[in-house]
């Protein structure tokens, strides 16, 4: 994905299902945690989702976990 990059796709909220929300998009459907989902949204609502990238906080959590290992590795 293009550093820059913004993915968004429109979905409707179909249903809850247990903890998940289920919803359903064009060409697919997909479940997310509900707690995800903001309270005043209702069944039938549409949603945007969006997705980019964190270079930043992926760098961070890279060197983070090379920091973990190194410390396991001199145990």
């Amino acid at each position: 994905m293009d550093e820059n990059e913004i993915k968004s796709e429109i979905f409707t909220l179909d249903r809850f299902e247990d903890r998940k929300a289920v919803l359903i998009g064009e060409h697919f459907e997909i479940l997310i945690p509900k707690k995800l989902i903001p309270k005043k949204l209702n069944e039938g609502d549409i949603v945007h989702l969006t997705l980019s990238s964190d270079e930043a906080e992926t760098k961070k959590r890279e060197q983070s976990a090379k920091d973990i290992l190194n410390e396991l590795l001199k145990s």
